[in-house]
């Protein structure tokens, strides 16, 4: 029996998430099926994240045990042969039997797209959010810093957010451009439901005037969802990159 290790790509517009839910189609389900499918026998796909419905991945990490003789490389090119062209498997390669894709992350990395123009454009809309309002990078990279630190992120959660715990370790965030184009990063231990929807929902909000510079403080404090209102679209986030 060989554990083996996946890195894959997705566009999540057309998936209800990555986590398998009855009757819905899912990326975990899509690719379970399939492995299935030319492995012959029954799979337990784990992923490393669970990305919401609408969100893409360019490095979501999966392990699975199989007794199949087929290489990784070989299971890399039947089954990229097999799935949607809105999924893609990247790398595949033999791993330690002691490798679990969720339990053993040390940091996950995503990124948020904002297309920042006056009018939309049609190569973006199902991978970033448009907005029109001019974006103070300054003060957003200022107020992000409050992010940094492990805090307590209950304000930043959805409200079918169940942990049982509701701290988080937040190792970097701060923002970027390109032309158009502002790029939110964040790094971190792991993130809750929404919660990053939330933090750039919030963020914007700032931007926009509708909070004042200290609002993510605030919410940090304050650990109460219903007062983290705010919450931006999920085409423009992306899982980046998992490291152990």
């Amino acid at each position: 029996m060989n554990n083996f290790k996946l890195i894959i790509e997705y566009d999540g517009t057309n998936y209800y998430g990555w986590q398998i839910q009855p009757d819905k189609i899912t990326v975990q389900g899509v690719v379970k099926k399939n492995l299935e499918l030319f492995l012959r026998e029954k799979i337990n796909v784990i992923g490393a994240s669970r990305t919401d419905r609408g969100v893409h991945a360019r490095g979501q990490v999966v392990n699975f045990f199989s007794e199949t003789h087929f290489s990784p490389s070989e299971i890399k090119n039947k089954l990229n042969g097999l799935l949607p062209n809105d999924i893609r498997i990247k790398h595949a390669e033999y791993t330690d039997k002691n490798f679990h894709a969720r339990k053993q992350v040390s940091k996950k990395i995503y990124k948020y797209f904002i297309y920042n123009n006056d009018i939309g454009s049609p190569f973006y809309r199902y991978f970033s959010w448009h907005i029109r309002e001019n974006i103070n990078l300054e003060l957003m990279n200022k107020v992000s810093k409050c992010l940094i630190g492990t805090n307590n992120f209950y304000s930043f959660t959805g409200q079918k957010s169940s942990c049982k715990t509701y701290e988080r370790t937040i190792f970097d965030a701060f923002w970027k451009k390109k032309d158009k184009i502002y790029i939110f990063q964040i790094s971190g231990s792991g993130f809750l439901k929404n919660m990053i929807r939330k933090i750039v929902g919030s963020l914007m909000a700032i931007n926009n005037h509708l909070e004042k510079d200290n609002f993510i403080k605030y919410l940090i404090n304050v650990q109460d969802r219903k007062k983290g209102k705010y919450m931006a679209p999920p085409q423009g986030l992306f899982l980046e990159e998992i490291q152990y």
